[in-house]
């Protein structure tokens, strides 16, 4: 059974990694394949991990169905389908503030009759 949520947005040019996890009720060992996907999205047999730089012929809607099974007798598998949708260019989202102000208070008293 997969464990992991899809990541199901990616951008050109730059890496997309899904932690793609199953797991088996019997403990039996896993192996992860791509049955369906973009012809250079990759899929560690081993991990589950997903990995693909999407070019511009991606940009749109990718579908991507993965397949992990176990080495039981006999060998029984689990399928995950979904939409990953490429843009463009990388999501610019606003600068975010990190740093915490410095607040400086004084006060200041007229000496004499005058101020300064």
């Amino acid at each position: 059974v997969w464990t992991s949520i899809p990541v199901t947005e990616a951008s050109v040019g730059a890496a997309y990694l899904y932690e793609g996890r199953g797991r088996d009720p019997d403990a039996d060992a896993l192996t992860y394949t791509k049955i369906s996907g973009p012809s250079n999205l990759e899929v560690n047999k081993f991990t589950g991990d997903v990995y693909w730089i999407p070019g511009d012929v991606d940009v749109g809607s990718d579908p991507v169905k993965l397949r992990v099974t176990d080495n039981g007798q006999p060998n029984l598998y689990a399928e995950q389908e979904f939409v990953i949708t490429v843009g463009s260019q990388a999501a610019n989202h606003p600068p975010v503030i990190v740093s915490t102000p410095r607040i400086t208070q004084g006060i200041t008293t007229p000496q004499n009759g005058t101020s300064q």
